[in-house]
């Protein structure tokens, strides 16, 4: 565990220095991208690890009896999600060097840099987050890192109003997130993930309302219909490397946290795979029926 918080220090690091060599910034791009492929690569040792079959990995830091405490933690659901986002983040990141440099010569480029390492390292947080909290938290780093990537170029009226756009729904989602954790904590007495899975089972009576919120929170991330609206607004106003990060590791930071969600309410009800399903089925024909008179590639994509 020690060695992926590294990697995760050292992406954070790379954002932290970006801003302040602003005045070089060739240099700071250089200490950014650095930071990132260099701090992914420490990260995917033990996340290739665990899928290979090693033990899961745990850390717990007690803060005092208010805060409780900030446990992490890294099993093979985990690492399934953390392999492609970090691989991903890397390759985003060695691109949009040159991207931002060739399109933008003439902008301080250490605001993006840090908004995009605390992006990633929100996202990497989120997968081994192991409290409410701290989950939370991470939920909004990469959320509002998000937002500050997509409205890159905010003189563009269309780009301010995509970021808003975005900012609203991705905050509706998180208000059923908090709801979710509130009631999953009431009925564990913590807000420990071992605590919600050492809890009974929630009767069919509760779990049912507690998936219909899990669905909502993160399918709002996830651009489940009918929260898919800000999808393709913000990924077509985001830079190119932001954008197929957004595409392609944020939206399934949602199906995570579905699953995650999945392993605290026991045995599963008949209509959950339904409601499941059917909600999916209408969102793959939506998209396809959308991006089929797309003329902008970043929006069929999305």
């Amino acid at each position: 565990m020690d060695v992926l918080l590294i990697g995760v220090g050292l992406v954070l690091a790379g954002g932290l220095l970006a801003p302040a060599l602003s005045r070089a910034p060739a240099l700071g791009t250089a200490v950014a991208v650095s930071a990132m492929v260099g701090g992914c690569a420490v990260g995917l040792v033990p996340a290739a690890g665990v899928l290979a079959g090693n033990p899961p990995l745990g850390m717990q830091h007690d803060w005092d009896g208010l805060h409780g405490s900030a446990a992490v933690g890294l099993d093979s659901l985990s690492a399934f999600f953390l392999v492609p986002t970090l691989v991903l983040a890397a390759l985003a990141a060695v691109y949009g060097g040159s991207y931002l440099s060739g399109s933008f010569p003439r902008r301080s480029l250490g605001p993006a840099w840090f908004f995009f390492n605390m992006f990633v390292g929100g996202m990497v947080l989120v997968l081994i987050a192991r409290t409410a909290v701290l989950f939370l938290v991470a939920w909004e780093v990469m959320s509002l890192s998000a937002f500050f990537l997509v409205c890159f170029e905010h003189e563009h009226r269309e780009v301010r109003q995509a970021g808003w756009v975005y900012l609203v729904a991705t905050h509706l989602g998180v208000a059923f997130l908090i709801a979710l954790f509130a009631l999953l904590g009431r009925h564990a007495g913590g807000i420990e993930f071992a605590d919600f899975r050492g809890a009974p089972p929630p009767a069919p009576l509760a779990a049912g309302p507690l998936l219909l919120l899990a669905v909502a929170g993160f399918g709002a991330k996830a651009g489940l219909v009918p929260a898919h609206v800000w999808l393709p607004e913000a990924h077509a106003a985001a830079p190119s490397h932001v954008s197929a990060l957004m595409s392609g590791v944020m939206i399934k930071m949602g199906v995570y946290g579905l699953l995650r969600t999945l392993t605290f309410l026991g045995p599963p009800e008949p209509w959950w795979g339904l409601t499941l399903g059917g909600v999916g089925f209408l969102t793959a024909v939506l998209g396809i029926a959308l991006a089929c008179y797309q003329r902008d590639i970043k929006r069929v994509l999305a």
